[in-house]
C-alpha cells in the first residue's frame, strides 16, 4: 500500500526549541486560565493557542485555522457546563 504526501504551500521549518516555546506557552496560560478565568487569561490562553496552532501546523492557515475552531468550540462547551 503506497502512502500519499500531501504538500501545503508557505509551510515553514519550525525548530523543536520553537515547539517547547509554544507548549511551554500554552500550558502556563491554561494554568493561569484555571486558576483565574479573567477574560485577560482567556485572551492569553486563545493567545498561546493560536501560537501552538501555528507551530504546529508550520504556518498553513487553513490548518492553524481549523485547529482554532475546533479549539474554541471545546472552550465553549466547557464554559457552558454546570459547575
Amino acid at each position: 500500500m503506497a502512502a500519499t504526501v500531501i504538500a501545503f504551500p508557505g509551510r515553514r521549518a519550525v525548530s523543536d526549541a520553537e515547539r517547547v516555546q509554544a507548549a511551554k506557552a500554552k500550558c502556563d496560560a491554561a494554568l493561569a486560565f484555571d486558576g483565574d478565568p479573567s477574560p485577560e487569561n482567556r485572551e492569553r490562553l486563545i493567545s498561546a493557542h493560536r501560537r501552538l496552532a501555528e507551530v504546529r501546523h508550520a504556518g498553513v492557515p487553513g490548518l492553524v485555522e481549523r485547529d482554532m475552531v475546533a479549539f474554541l468550540r471545546i472552550m465553549m462547551l466547557n464554559e457552558q457546563e454546570p459547575a
